[in-house]
């Protein structure tokens, strides 16, 4: 049997680690042994990873440069006789690309899933000299596909598009009239926008004051990368002058997405930037039709009028108007879109095709 180790920092409930513990689980159907190693004691799929008996090998990294960490890798692919290493983020994939200098057998395909603008140069440098000893670099977005074959053409070959996969994709969508629930994924921060989300449905709130209105925003509540929490007190702020108090919910991290998704209409989804938009995808998934913001990967997947609204970023008016634009559409045509969004992650994200995807290229 086939021993395969994916590689990441942490099991938190990022889309990189969703997609981490799915690809694990798809890949042990097709007949491998999957490992999973972390440097990181967060687990939120426990559960779901001893049920799958799918084990998980965490490792100790005291700092960046930790030497003794790197040969504990060595040694941990060693003993768990594995063949071949997935590597999730840029941190992750430099060590498993030093460990295959020590373990030249070893096939290695590093997988980039970050938004360029956002990611600091000193955590992309590192792996990326080393990347001539992967055997293929992934991609999970195509405009980061696109970035990585200018950036590298010497590599273009062995650069492949692997779109994220939904592992859980069930229509579920249900539109109730007189309501609207809106949905949002993402830590709060500047990146995502929590802010467009609020002066959108305080502009809402008043414009239709007979909809039962609720706001669900799924997420930790500062991103790590900040100083302190200061955005997110702004935003509370904000939800207090407007009087949203009893309309907006901040839920925190969640490991169960789909019991919030299931009781949504519309995903909201306004981010500056990022690499594969996993909330898109997930909402899209169970049926819900998306109103995301016309920036990298958002206009390859959304299609306006069709399975949701693509707005421009920052355009509080603009987004008002695509929520504007659902609210006033009857039932059928709601249900159209709601259709026409599952169909679209039915046949882009195809959980089978992404992990049949990485099998192939295992085996190569």
């Amino acid at each position: 049997m086939y021993k395969v180790g994916l590689f990441i920092d942490s099991l938190g409930t990022g889309g990189a680690q969703r997609q981490t513990v799915n690809l694990a689980i798809g890949l042990k159907k097709l007949g491998m042994s999957p490992v999973i190693f972390i440097y990181s004691d967060t687990n939120y799929f426990h559960d779901i990873l001893k049920r799958e008996q799918i084990p998980v090998y965490a490792l100790n990294r005291r700092h960046f440069a930790d030497v003794f960490f790197v040969y504990n890798l060595i040694q941990a692919l060693r003993k768990n006789r594995i063949q071949g290493l997935i590597a999730m983020l840029f941190m992750p994939s430099g060590y498993a690309l030093l460990a295959k200098l020590f373990i030249p057998r070893l096939r290695v395909i590093i997988s980039e899933r970050s938004f360029e603008a956002k990611t600091k140069p000193r955590d992309k440098i590192f792996p990326r000299k080393l990347y001539f000893l992967a055997n293929f670099i992934t991609a999970n977005s195509k405009s980061q596909t696109l970035h990585l074959e200018r950036l590298f053409p010497r590599y273009k070959k062995k650069i492949v598009y692997v779109p994220n996969g939904v592992y859980d994709q069930e229509y579920i969508y249900n539109s109730t009239e007189n309501s609207l629930t809106l949905t949002s994924i993402g830590r709060v921060s500047e990146l995502k926008d929590t802010k467009i989300l609020i002066e959108a449905s305080n502009i809402i709130k008043a414009k239709y004051p007979r909809l039962k209105f609720k706001v669900f925003w799924v997420g930790a509540r500062f991103d790590a990368t900040e100083d302190d929490s200061s955005y997110f007190q702004e935003c509370s702020k904000l939800i207090t002058k407007y009087g949203l108090g009893e309309e907006w919910e901040w839920t925190g991290q969640v490991s169960d997405v789909k019991a919030i998704l299931s009781k949504s209409d519309l995903l909201v989804h306004m981010s500056h930037g990022e690499g594969f938009p996993n909330a898109i995808c997930e909402a899209m998934s169970f049926g819900l039709p998306v109103v995301a913001s016309a920036v990298m990967d958002h206009p390859y997947i959304v299609k306006n009028d069709e399975n949701g609204y693509l707005v421009a970023i920052g355009d509080v008016d603009g987004l008002v108007n695509a929520i504007s634009s659902f609210i006033e559409r009857k039932e059928i045509e709601k249900l159209e879109m709601s259709r026409a969004a599952f169909a679209t992650a039915q046949s882009s994200f195809s959980f089978e095709k992404m992990t049949s995807t990485y099998h192939e290229l295992l085996l190569k």
